[in-house]
């Protein structure tokens, strides 16, 4: 068990490794600073929009706020803390930097969380250990990761609540039914995040 857990640090840690240098991808062009992913502007919309709802918005788009709102929420307490909040929006640069920084994390995070579900599932520790570092290094996921995107984030409270569900299938929740509330609120998450409907079903019969 010791040398499993150290296989997971270890993977989280290469994981954050090989996902932190894609956060400024973009950055050093000749002629400033250009985005990757064209996505990565539906959320800088919408974290505009969160941190002043009086500024002019670029454009009505009705993608879920999920993910603005995790880089929102503290440019918000940031702007509450300086006694500037009628100061003027933060660059779209310092918005997408902080959003890919929070899907760094949330990819990072993604890999302990698969690997807990392995340890669930197989009694083999090996596998789960091999799952994690596959994840970790995996091209897509690795991309995803980096970029202020809702892929990583979705994916990560998708399969936290799988992770609830099976803790809950195995009665360790037997005290009650936390887990299982729990495992509700990471799919009500996932589909703040991404409109994830591959939990829904999971979440309706949760909540009969």
């Amino acid at each position: 068990a010791r040398w499993w857990w150290i296989a997971c640090v270890v993977a989280v840690v290469v994981g954050l490794l090989v996902r932190l240098p894609g956060v400024y991808w973009g950055a050093n062009f000749p002629g400033g600073w250009k985005t990757h992913h064209p996505d990565e502007w539906t959320h800088l919309i919408n974290a505009e929009k969160l941190i002043d709802p009086s500024a002019p918005v670029r454009w009505d788009h009705p993608y879920p706020e999920g993910m603005a709102a995790m880089v929102a929420v503290p440019m918000i307490a940031l702007r509450v803390i300086q006694g500037d909040m009628d100061g003027p929006l933060p660059s779209p640069q310092t918005i997408i930097v902080a959003g890919r920084i929070v899907s760094v994390l949330y990819g990072a995070a993604t890999i302990l969380v698969l690997m807990l579900i392995g340890r669930q599932l197989f009694a083999e520790k090996r596998v789960s250990a091999i799952a994690g570092w596959i994840l970790a290094l995996g091209g897509l996921h690795v991309t995803q990761s980096h970029f202020f995107l809702s892929d990583a984030s979705g994916l990560f409270w998708l399969l936290l609540g799988l992770y609830l569900l099976l803790l809950d299938l195995k009665g360790r929740g037997a005290a009650g039914c936390e887990f299982l509330m729990w495992a509700a609120f990471c799919f009500g998450a996932a589909f703040g995040m991404k409109l994830v409907v591959s939990g829904l079903p999971s979440l309706a019969l949760i909540t009969v």
